[in-house]
């Protein structure tokens, strides 16, 4: 199981083994502190995770703190309902999605750095320098949806990571590496207020950029903007 193997007889001349497979089934925690949370971040480190593990950081209120190595079809990890500085969630599986929720960041770095993982952030409040770091190389990818807050750099991202926006999120500035991607989503007033169209009566949607400025480097760059 989760914490090894268990016997009461072991009868064998010789036994090898080059690797161990470390699991962690469907599991609940409330730590208290940031001590503890870090502790259980470390436990986690590098398991196949079996069943969804939810942890409640209620009782915390700062740290930086980091998750990594997660693997595993079977399950998720959810952190929520805390406040820290910064977390980092690296070299994880992508089917092994790390769900932050009703979490909030201050630090005037880097909130939540993604490297080579899978994040979704959701109603989340981030105040810092940058809110979001995605690793260069894919698959770094994120997903932030009813989060706000306030950022110099509402994200960066490294060459071919993939960002995904909802229509409320923090203000702030989109820096995109070579081959990046960057799907945002934005209210189009006029769109709700349209009549609906008679076929084959064509209806035109407009939509509008909402960083305070956009910029790209590199060849490949891309930015997705619109509501459709």
């Amino acid at each position: 199981d989760a914490d090894g193997v268990h016997a009461e007889v072991v009868e064998a001349d010789r036994i090898v083994s080059e690797s161990v497979v470390h699991t962690q089934g469907a599991a609940s925690y409330t730590p208290a502190n940031a001590g503890e949370l870090a502790e259980i971040l470390t436990e986690l480190s590098g398991k196949h995770l079996t069943g969804d593990v939810d942890i409640n950081c209620l009782h915390v209120t700062s740290g930086n703190f980091e998750v990594q190595g997660l693997y595993g079809a079977a399950g998720n990890l959810t952190l929520r309902n805390g406040e820290m500085n910064a977390l980092t969630v690296r070299g994880c599986d992508r089917s092994a999605v790390v769900y932050v929720e009703s979490m909030a960041f201050s630090t005037s770095g880097v909130a939540v750095a993604v490297d080579n993982a899978a994040v979704m952030l959701t109603e989340c409040s981030l105040s810092a320098g940058t809110g979001l770091r995605l690793g260069a190389n894919w698959p770094s990818e994120a997903w932030m949806t009813d989060c706000d807050g306030d950022c110099t750099t509402l994200a960066t991202l490294g060459s071919y990571s993939r960002l995904y926006v909802g229509r409320i999120k923090p203000a702030g500035t989109l820096n995109c590496a070579a081959g990046s991607e960057v799907y945002n989503s934005t209210d189009d007033p006029t769109f709700t207020a349209a009549s609906s169209p008679s076929i084959p009566t064509t209806q035109t949607v407009t939509v509008s950029l909402s960083p305070t400025s956009t910029s790209t480097s590199g060849y490949g760059s891309k930015l997705y903007q619109g509501r459709y």
